[in-house]
């Protein structure tokens, strides 16, 4: 048996602690990573929603969260843990108008489940309904204003122009 200075007890105090640090360190650094490689569309103007989840309750029976860039959830009253509808999977092709989720929970007779999430100009970030058009394949309206493109803002303005009670007096 080796004899335990108090020396080389604080050596390996220091060392365990120096090792989690690092192990700590190269975690932080590989999220980094992944998300550096992640397409958050142009000018990463997405990226803020991969900080949050959003939560839409339709009725009493069932509630929907989506976490962009990670999974989306369908809820029961009962079932606190969920169901999960699908996992990220990127933006559609083409665009950068619809969120992809799949490889969702098993499905009787359809399948691992899939969701589409169809983005919108809006003020806020807000899930604005859910539907099943297809066995186990969900549908979401979602506003932000990260969808918001030049054109957008422009139409915006101008419909404040015209309600803009400096543009009543012009016209009167």
């Amino acid at each position: 048996r080796r004899p335990r200075s108090a020396e080389a007890e604080a050596a390996r105090a220091a060392y365990s602690s120096a090792d989690s640090a690092l192990s700590s360190l190269e975690r932080q650094l590989g999220e980094l990573e992944t998300k550096l490689g992640e397409d958050y569309g142009p000018d990463h103007r997405f990226e803020f929603l991969s900080r949050s989840c959003f939560e839409l309750k339709p009725d009493k029976e069932f509630s929907y969260e989506v976490c962009p860039f990670k999974e989306a959830k369908q809820r029961s009253g009962s079932n606190s843990y969920g169901t999960t509808i699908g996992k990220w999977k990127g933006f559609r092709a083409g665009g950068h108008d619809v969120m992809e989720f799949d490889r969702g929970d098993y499905c009787h007779s359809a399948g691992a489940r899939e969701l589409a999430v169809h983005l919108e100009c809006g003020a806020e970030n807000k899930l604005l309904s859910v539907s099943e058009p297809e066995v186990c394949k969900y549908s979401m309206r979602f506003t932000t204003p990260a969808a918001c493109t030049a054109a957008d803002v422009e139409s915006a303005s101008a419909d404040l122009e015209l309600l803009s009670p400096r543009s009543q007096r012009d016209e009167l």
